[in-house]
Parts: C-alpha cells; sequence; structure tokens
C-alpha cells in the first residue's frame, strides 16, 4: 500500500530515478555480458565460434525483445485497471 502511495503522491523525479536506476543497471549487464561471451568464445574457439555467435545472436535478441514486450505490457495493463479501480480483473489478468 505504501508503494502505491509514493506512486501516486510521491516526488515524480524520485520515483522516476527509482525506476531508472534499475532498468539501466539491467540494459548493461545484459550488455557486459554479451561483450564478455564474445571475446571468450573469439578467444577460445576462433572465427568460426564467432561466425556461430553471430548467427544465434538475433535469436536471443528475438526472443528476449518478446519477453520484454509481453513483460512490461502487462504491467502496464495491470497498472491501468488498478488505477481505474478495476483491482479485481487485475488479479484475473
Amino acid at each position: 500500500m505504501e508503494k502505491e502511495q509514493t506512486l501516486l503522491s510521491g516526488d515524480i523525479k524520485k520515483t522516476y530515478v527509482s525506476y531508472l536506476i534499475p532498468t539501466i543497471v539491467g540494459m548493461l549487464t545484459n550488455s557486459i555480458y554479451c561483450i564478455v561471451d564474445v571475446m571468450f568464445v573469439g578467444l577460445c574457439i576462433g572465427a568460426q565460434g564467432l561466425a556461430a555467435f553471430n548467427i544465434a545472436m538475433p535469436v536471443y535478441t528475438i526472443y528476449s525483445s518478446l519477453g520484454l514486450m509481453l513483460g512490461v505490457g502487462g504491467a502496464v495493463t495491470i497498472s491501468v485497471l488498478i488505477g481505474k479501480g478495476k483491482r479485481n480483473r487485475s488479479v484475473r489478468f
């Protein structure tokens, strides 16, 4: 309940930053993961490994983007329903 009050009546800049920082950290972590993965594949396997990685990476990106789309879209839909006072409908969603 306290989180809802913060979202509804709290300082907008502070609330925005509290959601922005974890998002940035998550994206940076994902980028570092990809860079380190490429480095290890290139050093250990070589050119063929990098070619395989470049073929597989778009598939990984598509799955990741679909997961983000469904997760963020679902969160927004549930938030809108809660904001409209339809809490029971958001639980069934």
